[in-house]
Order: structure tokens, then sequence, then C-alpha cells
């Protein structure tokens, strides 16, 4: 703004003007202001922007790759590129295309088993280009699923062997629950091997509420008692009857020797 002549007439208070004018100065100031404040942010990123630069540069002479310069500055690897191109520095860019040697070598090592990241980091290309070279291998794809499970066989059975090796007590329960995946993978694949190879479950100890020793010395004196007062034989229901019914004379025989031993000697006095 070269003329002052309309800031003078708004400022003076002796010619009286449109609001209208008032509000276009403001928004003006305003504009001033933030221009002012962004030149000061710009003045201020400049300094820390140059840095950045200047580090660029310096990986870039040291013969540093892109994806390490973008891993350790953060700028983009298009930022990288046109500086190196700006300052004529040549570029790491390994390998610029896979030549047959790097698909050899990545079949090579695809065919002993190893991770396709793993080869992907080797040879320096990503992990969809080592998948698109083991594609081409008829038959290549299955034989690494096959390696992938022999090599989660192996890892699962030693798991479990190194279980029972460290805990020869625990029982099968309690290497499932310590064990889930291994266990389970190897129930689905290797069932065989793993019953025979865990211990075999042990059967709970049922522990009998009743003193049948007891019991049997109680009755004895009760069979005495009731066939003392018979005059002829009795069956050992009808006796189970007058003992109460509980069928201790009938099913539990085999726990009662002495009351059973009464009970024949009784009966077979009676029957003469």
């Amino acid at each position: 703004m070269k003329d002052c002549r309309y800031i003078s007439y708004l400022l003076s208070g002796k010619v009286s003007q449109h609001p209208i004018k008032f509000l276009l100065f403001g928004f003006w100031l305003m504009k001033q202001t933030v221009n002012l404040v962004k030149c000061d942010a710009l003045l201020v990123e400049s300094k820390p922007a140059i840095r950045i630069e200047e580090e660029c540069i310096k990986l870039l002479r040291r013969g540093e790759s892109m994806a390490t310069i973008n891993r350790i500055t953060g700028k983009s690897r298009c930022y990288i590129k046109a500086l190196a191109l700006k300052l004529n520095i040549p570029l790491n860019l390994k390998p610029r295309y896979i030549t047959e040697s790097i698909k050899r070598g990545v079949l090579l090592l695809a065919n002993k088993g190893f991770h396709r990241k793993m080869i992907a980091d080797h040879f320096q290309i990503s992990s969809g280009s080592v998948e698109q070279i083991i594609s081409t291998v008829e038959g290549l794809v299955e034989k690494r699923k096959q390696f992938r499970f022999q090599s989660k066989r192996r890892k699962y059975k030693a798991v479990i062997l190194r279980a029972i090796r460290n805990n020869p007590f625990a029982i099968k329960q309690e290497i499932k629950n310590s064990f889930y995946a291994a266990f389970h993978w190897l129930y689905a694949h290797e069932k065989y091997w793993l019953d025979n190879t865990l211990p075999a479950p042990t059967r709970p100890k049922i522990r009998s509420k009743v003193d049948w020793k007891k019991r049997d010395s109680a009755l004895t004196a009760r069979v005495e008692s009731i066939m003392g007062n018979l005059i002829g034989p009795i069956s050992r229901s009808q006796l189970d009857e007058k003992l109460g019914g509980h069928g201790w004379l009938i099913r539990y025989q085999h726990k009662l020797p002495e009351t059973i031993a009464i009970y024949q000697k009784i009966n077979k006095e009676l029957s003469r």
C-alpha cells in the first residue's frame, strides 16, 4: 500500500468514513500479522531443515542406500534421489535390477528352506520379488510348505520332550495346559507319537466314604442276634431286609467277609 491517504482519512477522525472501510483496513492488518508469523516460523524451521539436508548429503557421499538414509533422516526416497541428482552424487541402488545371478541365489536359498524375508534382506530386494522368483519353479512352493511342516513338527516335538524331561512327574493334562499350541498341533498331525510319548493317564483314586471293616464288624453282631431267634434257614435277601434293606449283603458281600461267614455258618446250622 503506497498511497497513505486512505489510512490518513480513516485515522484523522475529521472525515466521516463508511464502516466497510474500517473492516477492510482491519482485514488487511490481520493478514499482515499472519504473514509476519509465517516468516518467523520459516526462519525457525529452516535451521533443522538445513541440518537434515546436510545429513542426507553426508550419508549419500558415504555410499549409504536410500532405504538407510530414509530410516535415519525420515526423508522420502524421492527427496533423497532428487538431492543426489542435484549434487551429482551416485546413488547406491543395489540391485538396480534382478539379475540371473540374484535369481540363482534366491532359488538356492529357497531350496534350502530359508524364510523369504531373510532372502529378501540378503539380496536387498522385496519379499514380493522373492515370492515371484520362487513361484517360477514348478513344485518349489509345495516343497517349501513341506519344509515348514517338518520344521514345525520338529519344533513341537522338541517342546514336548523337553517338558517331559524337565517335569518327569507331570501328568498329561498339565503338559497340555502348559504347552497348548504344541500339544494341539501334534494331536492333529502326530497323534500316535503324542499318545506314545506322553505319560499314560492315571485313574483317579476313589476314596470310599464308608469304613467297610468297621461296618463288617458291626453287622456281624447284628446278624448273630437276628439269626439267633430263627428256627429255620433264611436267604441273604430276607436277612438284608431285616437289617434295613440297604442291599449290603447282596451288592457288597465281598466287602463284608466276617458277616457273610457268620451268616453261612448259622444258616448251615439252621438247615439241619
